[in-house]
């Protein structure tokens, strides 16, 4: 009786290597989707926290509005900060620009201005 020695792959063994390759390359694919959604997260959370801090400074610099209460202060009301136009809408300008050397700006002026500049932003 002859025995004959087994030399290469069997048809199975290619198939299942490539389906467990196939099933790393998806598993790469999906990492790196997943890792570009994080990023670009975390680019929009970190905008979001620049822009709240300047606000944030804006309304400590202007103490004459925040010592008013909240009904009339212009940041924390809701003709303020709150959302008063849709995205894409052109947000309208205030009357007084605040901007400027030698402008000299009521308080209410510079709230206004300062949430304009905000939200364009």
């Amino acid at each position: 009786m002859k025995q004959y020695k087994q030399t290469g792959f069997t048809l199975i063994e290619v198939l299942v290597s490539v389906f467990v390759l196939a099933l790393g390359v998806i598993g790469a694919a999906g990492m790196q989707l997943t890792a570009m959604s994080t990023s670009q997260q975390s680019g929009s959370q970190t905008l979001a926290l620049q822009l709240a801090t300047e606000l944030a400074e804006n309304m400590r610099m202007n103490a004459g509005q925040m010592v008013q209460p909240p009904a009339t202060n212009l940041y924390l009301s809701a003709t303020g900060v709150g959302p008063s136009h849709s995205p894409g809408a052109a947000i309208p300008a205030p009357a007084v620009l605040c901007n400027g050397p030698g402008n000299s700006c009521t308080s209410a002026q510079l709230a206004l201005f300062d949430i304009y500049e905000w939200k364009r932003r």
